[in-house]
């Protein structure tokens, strides 16, 4: 865990979005598209005037991704960023990714990031352990989650297929059992194709 630990630690970032105010008319929309319970989410902090706390990973020197679904640049007021090194900066949205599964973040001033580096995965076997790990705002400081998973389900005909590896927090990083980073993950399944 401790290697698992220092190989995403820089690359981990804090983020605290301010949302912005919404005109009544804005307000009455978003009551009839707030389906899912993220759109609730980000509308109940809206109205409670409540900053939004979640992380992101660097992805590349300049890019940081935010699984955070759902949010719209019209939603946005500003967005502070937290490193490992506890120096704050200023970010605005870049991008969206394909489904809205993800926001990529850039700085508003530049800004060299640790980007996380990626290493080929192997599907770990039944009862073989992996490592998810998730940023937390705990008492006003922000904290590493790094959680050894074991693989506790298997296809039952061995057959290729897909296959369900476990639940996680969308926006974690996943490590192998050696501690190096092999994805993130976008949903809250891992799903692994033949």
């Amino acid at each position: 865990m401790r290697k698992t630990y220092e190989n995403v630690r820089k690359s981990f970032l804090g983020i605290d979005v301010t949302l912005r105010k919404k005109s009544r008319l804005e307000k009455a929309e978003m009551e009839d598209d707030a389906t899912d319970a993220e759109a609730q989410h980000l509308q109940q902090l809206m109205e409670n005037e409540q900053p939004l706390e979640t992380w992101g990973v660097a992805v590349e020197k300049g890019v940081i991704l935010m699984a955070d679904k759902g949010l719209k640049e019209a939603d946005i007021e500003k967005i502070k960023v937290t490193d490992s090194a506890g120096a704050t900066f200023e970010a605005k949205l870049f991008a969206v990714g394909r489904g809205h599964d993800f926001v990529l973040l850039k700085p508003t001033s530049p800004r060299e990031l640790t980007p996380l580096a990626f290493v080929e995965w192997t599907r770990p076997a039944l009862g073989e352990n992996f490592h998810v790990t998730f940023a937390d705002r705990v008492d006003n400081q922000w904290h590493l989650n790094v959680s050894p998973y074991i693989q506790t389900n298997a296809p039952l005909l061995d057959t290729p297929g897909w296959s369900c590896i476990d639940v996680m927090r969308p926006g974690s990083v996943v490590s192998d059992k050696k501690g190096e980073s092999v994805g993130i993950a976008l949903d809250q399944y891992l799903w692994v194709a033949a």
